[in-house]
């Protein structure tokens, strides 16, 4: 990490004092192969980095490997064919960000019970993939406890 004036080191020799950073991360176990990502601010030299968990990014490739592995697994997701009646969710295993983006932007209460129907789903279609899904449904877990407790 590069600070603003000179180079910023955290922690170790030659560490630039400074408070302790703040640093919010997820909590409990991950399962393997989950990518989880944060966003790392730095204002000043003066001031500690704040590490955040970013759940929409956590999400959109949670969706994305999800996406990925149906496609893996059917020659093309299953646009048209998934398990739900709702469209949202139907357009987001189908490859569609507008109805990504609508799930992240709807209200609180609906967004977690979206996010619970795509977690569903994940383990109703991979279920066999003990270990890829366990790896996709953390992520969402973790991103739906985020996003939640927005707004």
């Amino acid at each position: 990490m590069v600070g603003v004036e000179t180079p910023l080191v955290l922690g170790g020799a030659g560490a630039t004092d400074m408070r302790e950073p703040m640093i919010t991360t997820v909590e409990g176990e991950i399962a393997r192969e989950s990518d989880l990502y944060y966003t790392i601010t730095v204002r000043s030299a003066a001031e500690p980095p704040q590490v955040e968990f970013d759940a929409s990014s956590t999400m959109n490739v949670a969706v994305e490997r999800l996406n990925a592995a149906l496609a893996d697994r059917g020659g093309g997701g299953v646009l048209g064919g998934a398990p739900t009646a709702d469209e949202r969710l139907r357009g987001v295993l189908g490859g569609d960000p507008a109805a990504l983006t609508a799930i992240l932007q709807a209200p609180v209460a609906q967004r977690r019970e979206l996010m619970s129907g795509l977690i569903e789903l994940c383990k109703e279609l991979m279920g066999d993939e003990v270990e890829q899904a366990l790896a996709i449904i953390t992520a969402l877990e973790q991103s739906m406890e985020r996003l939640s407790a927005e707004r």
